[in-house]
């Protein structure tokens, strides 16, 4: 997971005021460990249904 850090120095006149960031990049890509747990609860998911139908 990544972060942000923000470090401010170097105050002009007494303070800074800040009324918006802008954090541009790429979103992460899932570790291969959700996608299994993906695939099974899918798998799950439709197995129960199956068999609820066939009752």
């Amino acid at each position: 997971m990544g972060s942000l850090r923000f470090l401010f120095t170097g105050y002009e006149n007494g303070g800074t005021g800040f009324q918006e960031f802008d954090v541009i990049g790429f979103a992460t890509v899932p570790e291969p460990s959700t996608y299994v747990l993906f695939l099974l609860g899918a798998g799950a998911a439709y197995l129960w249904k199956r068999r609820k139908r066939s009752l």
